[in-house]
């Protein structure tokens, strides 16, 4: 029997606006030990965006080691690996001391690609599994097309390319013996089918602009599980093995607020022919509302919430509102804050919508962040503030495209290691 936990898309050091999220990162991580230590798994899997850059802060950094460190004591298998957030060279720069730890971690794609196959262990050296530990595959970590392959359609040579190079290997003729263990894949990907959230994911696998998601028949019928990242709502994906999920461990944006944030347990047993899977929630340390309505409707819901965060309440939660108008109303925000004074409920930002033509339109006027907006919307707002028209449907597809070229740019390690 083999027992492990899957987890993924951490993002330690990312922000909420301006708020800082490291006391949150801090309770789940010590959750997450807690965990460990009362189910005593054979193996942590953690598939990829432990960090949400790929210069992380030093309070970063030090949480992530610390937590390291100590699990390290509780299970005799880590395994971390790299997401398009993370820093290849960064990750792969603590493989000599976390080899010490025993713990492996894997930030750049290996050249002969065997290099990611890991074994899983007892404490008494058994090998009891596989791993196969890919992080966050780049296009440059593909081989080139064949001679004489049509390459018009990048999205086939992509999945042609990347299962002849990081699936075949290890699972079609001449594969490497498994001895008929339990085979673990990890990977930090898009596939198919798969449920994304607005403001969370950042778009990989992109064609002419367009997110392309890789098939599920892309991994072996014989793999007993597929442990994902990068999407942050947890699912599974249809599939002739089990793909897996696991999902952000707690709300990274207000976009995220409304569904359960959790770890995955799985147990592999020689009597089953498929893994059992608990999906385990993670207590919340901060609530998100994102709350959206007209203006009797939000004043009512605040005025609930409110009582829900005393001051004197430990729970800090925050919110983020929009409210639909008829006409404008000023010192909106003023109105709409006053309504939480004296409670643990703290608004961040506060949005009009008069109707959907004019919701970007009327956001500088609802003192909306920055960053909290997408690129796409950023740029429809300054067009429209510019020439004081719709941009075209032809404009957008191109900025969409240079926006995803430079996301790939972005996700370079030459480029990321430079910041």
């Amino acid at each position: 029997m083999l027992t492990f936990i899957h987890t993924s898309d951490w993002h330690i050091g990312r922000k909420l606006g301006h708020i800082e999220r490291y006391q949150d990162h801090e309770v789940f991580l010590d959750w997450l030990l807690k965990q460990m230590e009362a189910s005593s798994p054979d193996a942590l899997l953690v598939s990829g965006d432990i960090f949400d850059s790929s210069n992380p802060p030093i309070p970063a950094m030090r949480m992530f080691i610390e937590f390291v460190v100590k699990a390290a004591t509780l299970c005799p298998n880590i395994i971390l690996t790299a997401g398009n957030h993370d820093s290849p060279g960064r990750l792969d720069t603590l493989r000599p001391v976390f080899d010490i730890l025993g713990v492996h971690v894997v930030g750049s794609v290996s050249d002969p690609p065997s290099r990611m196959l890991l074994p899983l262990t007892k404490k008494s050296g058994e090998t009891i599994g596989h791993v196969l530990a890919m992080p966050y595959i780049r296009p440059m970590d593909l081989p080139p097309p064949n001679p004489g392959e049509d390459v018009r359609n990048t999205t086939l040579h992509m999945i042609s390319a990347f299962q002849q190079r990081y699936i075949e290997p290890f699972t079609g003729p001449g594969k490497e013996t498994l001895n008929d263990l339990p085979l673990i894949i990890m990977g930090h990907l898009f596939i198919s089918g798969g449920d994304t959230t607005d403001e969370s994911e950042r778009p990989i696998q992109l064609e002419a602009g367009s997110i392309v998601g890789l098939p599920a028949s892309i991994f072996p019928p014989h793999a007993d599980y597929i442990a994902l990242g990068h999407l942050h709502r947890p699912q599974m994906i249809k599939g002739t093995v089990p793909i897996a999920y696991c999902g952000s461990p707690f709300p990274l944006t207000f976009s995220e607020a409304n569904y359960t944030h959790r770890i995955l347990k799985v147990t592999l047993d020689d009597s089953s022919s498929r893994p059992a899977i608990e999906s385990v929630p993670v207590p919340r340390n901060t609530e998100l509302y994102n709350i959206t309505g007209d203006m009797n409707t939000v004043c009512n819901l605040l005025n609930r919430m409110t009582k829900s965060h005393p001051p004197a309440s430990s729970s800090k939660a925050y919110a983020r509102v929009t409210v639909s108008l008829e006409k404008p109303v000023s010192n909106l925000k003023e109105q709409i804050i006053e309504l939480t004074e004296g409670s643990n409920l703290i608004i961040l930002s506060v949005r009009r919508s008069e109707n959907a033509a004019d919701s970007l339109a009327q956001m500088s006027d609802s003192y909306v962040r920055l960053d909290e907006l997408t690129p796409e919307q950023v740029f429809i707002t300054k067009y429209r503030e510019t020439y004081n028209s719709e941009p075209a449907l032809q404009l957008v597809q191109a900025f969409r495209e240079l926006l995803g070229e430079v996301l790939i740019e972005m996700d370079s390690p030459n480029q990321r290691d430079e910041t």
